[in-house]
């Protein structure tokens, strides 16, 4: 536990969470003894032989030949591959070549010398040729958010089934406090066996404000020694990292030195080939291995973009559901409002009346009954409106009269019939809205006159 103050308030000697010494090794169910007991995920009784998540206790291999400084030369390995002395005869050129394909290969012990003497190559030798560079997306979370990823050493389905319970054992773990609350961000599967769960804890003042706990901080409690044994034995956990972005410094440190394995003009090549440095790193690829788990995250995020996409479809045909709703709404909405306008012109005009009883004409008026008057006159010419459809109308009964012998060359097509006989109703239905408001119209001016010619007599 931690012996400095955390910035919220404790006092030296006290942690984060206050005081989380433990009398004993507790799993989530209750106590169990140090030899074994049960944990989150089921019965795991360890003898004292075994490690954590099982026998982790390996035999050492068997012993090579040779002393260290031999087998750390790198000039004594770059002689074992070009010309080793073994047999001493034409041998040793097919020993070379065995060694140069482990060496090239990243795998397998190459003999040194005639004292059986021998090197284990790996991936990671200078070597070895299956190695590359790629880029990864650089984090870009602040501490502030307070973000933690925890490993956890159990499948993706058991961390999921065992979730909340996961929660509730950590904030048991942190002190359980009140004014603490544990969060889960996400789960994300790292490989069969183990699952990354990313968490945050914020802290509750009594004036009910909440902010986060910085991640270095929760980190830092997190891998103290009695919270780590206890997140071991609990929880499977085997590694906490608090998921903060590179300040300059750790990026720059981190680039300009190559990492293992890899050389120096390729690590300077993929630096400059970076295609967006603010956003991507270069990382290295050494071996099958990592080709392999590197195409199993693209193709697990490829699938996540994928059910990404699917829910937004759903939600896009969602929102054109609502639209369309929206839009017949709307439709109703304004007829409504078309027949409140009209009823409200009805009622000005009855009471316009009603004040210009009894006076004469006004020019404005005036002005309007000879506008409705040769608007009307418009409507009944013979060149105008009602004569085009009549003739329209003509055409179309000469063209269903037309004799079957000329019939196709006379007859038109069923789509062009449709239109013109859909804008010749659209028309009569105006040219019938506008003599339905003209003789509404002149039904008022003869009001008005009527009553003139009444007030006028009176």
């Amino acid at each position: 536990v931690s012996t400095q103050s955390t910035g919220f308030g404790n006092k030296a000697g006290t942690s984060l969470f206050g005081n989380t010494t433990s009398t004993g090794t507790t799993s989530l169910f209750g106590s169990q003894p140090s030899t074994g007991g049960t944990s989150l995920f089921g019965n795991t009784q360890q003898q004292a032989s075994t490690g954590l998540f099982g026998n982790t206790q390996q035999q050492q291999q068997q012993q090579q030949g040779g002393t260290l400084t031999d087998l750390n030369s790198l000039a004594t390995v770059a002689q074992a591959l070009s010309l080793p002395i073994i047999c001493g005869d034409e041998r040793d050129m097919l020993y070379a070549k065995f060694n140069q394909l482990q060496a090239y290969w990243g795998h397998g012990t190459v003999i040194l010398n005639q004292s059986g003497n021998t090197f284990p190559i790996t991936p990671e030798s200078p070597f070895s040729r299956f190695k590359s560079v790629g880029y990864c997306r650089l984090p870009s979370t602040k501490n502030e958010d307070g973000l933690v990823g925890i490993f956890i050493g159990k499948p993706l389905e058991d961390v999921t089934k065992n979730q909340t319970q996961l929660v509730a054992s950590l904030h048991s773990i942190l002190g359980g406090k009140q004014e603490h609350v544990v969060c889960c961000d996400s789960v994300k599967s790292i490989n069969n066996t183990t699952t990354e769960v990313v968490v945050y804890v914020l802290l509750r003042s009594p004036t009910g404000a909440t902010q986060r706990i910085p991640a270095t901080d929760l980190a830092s409690v997190l891998t103290s020694t009695n919270i780590a044994n206890q997140l071991k034995s609990q929880m499977f956990v085997t590694n906490v990292i608090s998921k903060v972005a590179f300040t300059s410094s750790q990026l720059s440190l981190y680039l300009d030195k190559p990492p293992v394995g890899i050389s120096p003009v390729l690590w300077e090549q993929a630096k400059q080939e970076n295609p967006d440095p603010v956003k991507l790193i270069p990382v290295p690829l050494v071996g099958f291995k990592a080709i392999s788990e590197r195409l199993r995250l693209q193709k697990e995020q490829s699938e996540a973009h994928f059910a990404r996409v699917e829910l937004i479809g759903k939600e896009v045909e969602d929102i054109r559901a609502v639209q369309a709703n929206t839009l017949s709404r709307l439709q109703q909405l304004k007829r409504k409002h078309s027949e409140l306008t009209h009823r409200v012109l009805q009622v000005m005009v009855d009471v316009e009346v009603q004040k210009k009883a009894g006076f004469s004409l006004q020019p404005e008026e005036e002005q309007l009954r000879v506008q409705l008057e040769s608007i009307q006159q418009e409507l009944n010419a013979p060149n105008l409106f009602k004569g085009r459809l009549s003739e329209m109308l003509s055409l179309i009964r000469m063209q269903s009269l037309t004799e079957p012998g000329n019939k196709s060359s006379t007859q038109m097509d069923n789509a062009v019939l449709t239109s013109i006989h859909s804008h010749l109703s659209r028309q009569q239905e105006g040219i019938s809205h506008l003599l339905d408001i003209i003789r509404d119209d002149l039904q008022h001016l003869d009001i008005i006159k009527q009553g003139l010619t009444e007030k006028v007599a009176s």
